[in-house]
Order: C-alpha cells, then structure tokens, then sequence
C-alpha cells in the first residue's frame, strides 16, 4: 500500500454477489479492524450507491465493483470523500477509468481476481491459501489447484459476509487471521471437504434444471444458451453446452426491479465484457454481466 497512512474513518465497500467480493472485504475488514471508524459496505450492481456513508474526511476503499455509469458516479464519488482508493479487475471498468481521465489510487490488472489484488495492495505478500483459491476461481484458473472447485462450493455453504459486527460463525478470522499456521490449513480442508459433498449436489440440480429449462437463441447475432434462474454461474451449463453449437452462455432472472443477465464464453476471440456493455453493463472478456427492463432475445427456444 502506499507509503501514506490511513487515519480517521474508513469506508470499505466491496462487491456483495460472490466469494471474490466477500473475500476482498474480508481482507479490508481484517487491515482496518483496529481503528475507531470503520463502515463496511455490501453493494451490488443495480443498487443505489449508499452515499450517505460518505464524509469528506472519510477514506473509500472499493474493491470487486465499479458504481455505473462510470464517467458520472465515480468523478462524484471521488468528490465526495478525502481519498478515494479503488481496486478492481474487470476488463471494462479499468477501460471506463482510463477513458474517463481519472487516476484513482489503488491497483487495478486484468488477470488477478479482486481478492488477490486487495491482499497485495494492503499486506503485500504472502497471500493465505484461502484468498489464492477463491482468486483463482474468479478468474477461471480452475485447473491451478485441485481444491480450487470444492473449496468455492464449500464457502457457498457458510455465511461469508464481512459484516461489523462479526458474527459468532465469521469464517474469515481462521481463514485470514493467521495465515499459514495449522488452524487455517485445518480450516480449509475441512471446507473442501463439505465441499466436495455440495459439489455433487450442486452438479445433480445443474443437470436438472437444464434438462427442463435450458434453450437455445440468440443474442446480438451469437449462439447463446439461456436459462431463467438465479445465482447461476457458467457452472449450471456444463451438461448441456456444445462448444460447437454455442458461443454464449446466458444465465438471467428478475432482481431488484430489472432482468438481469450473465454471459459467459469458452471461446477467446469472442468478449463477453464487450457484450454486457453494449447493454449497459460491463465485466470481464470471458464473464460479465448487465442489467436491462427487457429481455434482449427470443424466448421461444427448446430445451
């Protein structure tokens, strides 16, 4: 982190929807425990930013989201408080920085999952083994480490927010805490573990829902196969899609007010984050997202 310190309140707000959100504020949560003023934030794309949190004395640190449309809300969040630290590494919203003209503090690289960023940035090195799994799952390193599937499912299991105050069940304490003695290695085994168990579960309600209500169509001109249910992540396809016969993968639902739309692609020369910005939204070439009052293709496809 940089040379200069961080007094006076802090605000962490990190992405609410995954395990590279949680994560990242877990890992704010455990620099800033100590001092006096410290805010921790949930938020989601399609929420309304809570900026009555903010203080022109405060200190912002965001990590694992971007408030949209960036050109207007990240110039006013900036004005809003002392120092603005963002950290990030979706594709679309470093591009939305630069073009913006904005050099916001903090560190931002495609590749590197948010949790892994927000380690480096704020501890440096010697990232727990914890960060490094769910890091390299964000980024669809799924093959770095046998354990990197079951401990994701494993974590979807507990209660990860990083709330203030903690929770008689917080998790990240004996994953974060003390990184590299014997109770954190004892603690991601015994996750993997329960997740090896929910790995099978969840892979038998996949085939289930896709056997029903999975179907092909078409979205801006690609092969896209879609299917209407929440929380889903490329994950849910695996026995259905055909490389050969699709270039999306479309997961959706009705949140908070609006359809809202995953894309995912197995294939490099197409960019999923520029699709999602076509459509308002933004991500990463290989996953991204965005939100729409409509639904952009035809629904009338078999499963």
């Amino acid at each position: 982190m940089s040379e200069r310190g961080i007094d006076g309140p802090v605000v962490c707000v990190y992405h609410s929807a995954d395990l590279d959100g949680h994560c990242s504020g877990a890992i704010m949560r455990l620099r800033f425990d100590a001092l006096p003023d410290v805010t921790m934030v949930g938020h989601d794309y399609g929420q309304s930013f809570p900026y009555d949190v903010l203080r022109p004395e405060c200190t912002l640190v965001m990590a694992d989201l971007c408030i949209e449309p960036f050109a207007e809300e990240m110039p006013k969040i900036a004005a809003s408080v002392g120092r603005f630290i963002w950290i990030d590494h979706h594709k679309s919203a470093i591009e939305a920085h630069d073009a913006a003209g904005m050099e916001l503090e903090g560190l931002r690289r495609i590749g590197s999952a948010a949790c892994e960023l927000t380690w480096e940035y704020l501890f440096g090195a010697d990232m727990p083994d914890a960060v490094r799994l769910l890091g390299r799952y964000d980024v669809w390193d799924h093959a770095a480490d046998e354990r990197i599937l079951p401990f994701q499912m494993g974590m979807w299991t507990l209660s990860t927010r990083p709330d203030l105050p903690r929770s008689d069940d917080d998790v990240w304490p004996r994953l974060l805490g003390e990184h590299g003695t014997r109770e954190t290695t004892g603690a991601v085994d015994s996750i993997v573990a329960d997740g090896k168990v929910a790995r099978r579960y969840v892979e038998l309600q996949n085939r289930r829902t896709c056997a029903t209500s999975a179907f092909d169509t078409e979205l801006d001109g690609l092969r896209a196969l879609a299917c209407n249910t929440n929380g889903a992540s490329s994950r849910l396809f695996e026995s259905v899609y055909d490389e050969t016969r699709h270039d999306i993968m479309v997961p959706f639902c009705w949140t908070n007010g609006a359809w809202s739309f995953s894309v995912f692609t197995t294939h490099d020369h197409i960019d999923c984050s520029a699709i999602a910005r076509k459509h308002g939204g933004g991500g990463h070439a290989k996953a991204a997202g965005f939100r729409s009052a409509s639904i952009p293709f035809d629904l009338t496809g078999q499963p």
